[in-house]
């Protein structure tokens, strides 16, 4: 029986271990914000066993991603966070170009949406999805993505809004880039970093696509970070 209660004491604890320092420092070694952690952290500790509409579920728990758009382009803002040995790899993105009157540029995004036709990244967090095909794109394959919170990115879906390769007719639209909390030295913004826009996905290199796929593919957390959850805090959690 003490056998028992020792195996569930590990196993609740397990999450809360690996968030631990170590966690920390790696992902502010490749420039990430620990208040995004913070708030990742939170999400799981409160949703991580919670069956959400249509049946989803976190059920890859290893790999967690925050896509920090409170970053510039030229910075390395597509976070993997491996949870089981904590190292962190950093990948520069694009986000949504906007239409119309709304548009961002190249620089930062500024404007998001949970709307349909507004070529605008929905923030908040999400649940991956399926690799599926498109065949009408220079990128080919995308991981679709389930959002989460109702009035902010639960039109994602529907709006084709996914996680694929930077790639168009010209090429690649964001630099073939990684950093890792295991590199010696690190240069964590780069001036001449190339930096393009999306019609609202989240686009990353094309050389580190396929393992981009492989880690974070089918069921685990997916977090879109932006200014308006930097503005609140550390102390702030979406429970659902």
């Amino acid at each position: 029986m003490k056998f028992l209660i020792a195996i569930l004491f590990c196993l609740a604890a397990s999450h809360i271990l690996a968030f631990d320092q170590s966690l920390y420092d790696n992902f502010e070694k490749v420039g990430g914000n620990p208040i995004s952690l913070d708030q990742l952290n939170c999400f799981l500790e409160n949703n991580q066993d919670k069956t959400f509409r249509s049946g989803l579920k976190i059920k890859k728990e290893r790999y967690v991603t925050i896509h920090d758009l409170t970053k510039k382009g030229n910075e390395y803002r597509f976070f993997i966070i491996d949870l089981e040995t904590q190292v962190v790899r950093a990948y520069p993105s694009a986000h949504g170009s906007g239409r119309g009157k709304v548009k961002n540029n190249k620089i930062k995004a500024l404007f998001f949406s949970n709307k349909l036709g507004t070529d605008l990244t929905p923030t908040g967090f999400f649940i991956t999805g399926p690799v599926y095909k498109n065949w009408k794109k220079k990128w080919r394959y995308g991981i679709k993505l389930f959002g989460l919170q109702e009035g902010e990115n639960e039109n994602a879906y529907d709006r084709g809004i996914v996680i694929h390769a930077a790639k168009n007719r010209k090429g690649s639209y964001v630099e073939n880039d990684m950093i890792s909390s295991e590199d010696k030295i690190l240069e964590i913004e780069k001036l001449s970093m190339l930096s393009g826009m999306s019609d609202g996905c989240s686009a990353v290199p094309p050389l580190y696509w396929e393992s981009i796929r492989d880690m974070i593919k089918e069921g685990t957390l997916f977090f879109v970070f932006n200014d308006d959850y930097l503005n609140k805090g550390s102390s702030y959690c979406v429970k659902l």
